[in-house]
């Protein structure tokens, strides 16, 4: 289920399975995660972003009014869509960019077009995505990039 009967659309975990017990998180641990999450990127300034598997939008809804522009990619046309009609509502639409793509697709991305990317996959699959993102096309010099779940470094060029 993508969307749930919520009092807060978003603060939306469904789909948000511990990668040690494959288990659903529990409702109260999660304000705690995102609101950490939040903080350490919001620390980077960030104006353009690229959050690959952005899932409900906990991250987007958060970090994209501070922004320039936000992209938020996904596998799931189903959960991108659940997100859009909450941009629209929120009126965010000017500034974020919604799109199914695969975690490990880069084609289209400009060269140098994110100062800030956001890898929120499965463990499992970070390091290959990392793997594949292309050096100098979309990413000319490394942007911050932050996942959760596997501790890449916060900042590659050494910055706080």
């Amino acid at each position: 289920m993508v969307e749930q009967n919520l009092t807060d659309p978003t603060f939306n975990i469904s789909g948000w399975n511990s990668s040690y017990t494959g288990s659903a998180i529990p409702e109260w641990e999660m304000p705690e995660w995102l609101d950490d999450t939040v903080e350490r990127i919001l620390k980077l300034g960030p104006n353009r972003v690229l959050e690959i598997g952005c899932g409900s939008g906990m991250l987007l809804f958060r970090i994209a009014p501070q922004c320039i522009e936000y992209r938020g990619t996904d596998i799931s046309s189903a959960a991108s869509a659940a997100v859009g009609r909450h941009v629209d509502v929120l009126k965010l639409g000017g500034k974020i960019q919604l799109e199914r793509r695969r975690a490990d697709d880069f084609d289209r991305l400009a060269a140098g077009s994110y100062d800030t990317v956001i890898l929120n996959c499965p463990p499992g699959l970070a390091l290959p995505v990392v793997g594949r993102a292309p050096q100098p096309a979309a990413f000319p010099e490394p942007p911050p990039a932050l996942s959760g779940d596997v501790g890449l470094p916060e900042h590659p060029r050494g910055q706080p």
